[in-house]
């Protein structure tokens, strides 16, 4: 059997800009306060780390500049 690699469901601008937004957001103050922020940073950073990993390079770079926002 043959296996394809699955191609994304979501153009290369879509991808970046939701890596954007959710890095907009979880460094927003007013989340920070949430009871649930523990569980939401957990889940981007799981995202910004599958982005590091895209097939398309501006993906990459922007989920590494995410990170390093998010971990600053």
């Amino acid at each position: 059997l043959l296996f394809r690699k699955k191609e994304p469901s979501t153009t290369k601008k879509d991808r970046v800009n939701h890596c954007l937004t959710i890095c907009e957001n979880i460094v927003a103050q007013s989340l920070r306060n949430s009871p649930e922020f523990q569980k939401l940073l957990g889940i981007a950073m799981e995202l910004f780390l599958l982005c590091s990993e895209d097939a398309e390079s501006d993906v990459r770079m922007v989920a590494d500049e995410c990170l390093n926002k998010v971990i600053k």
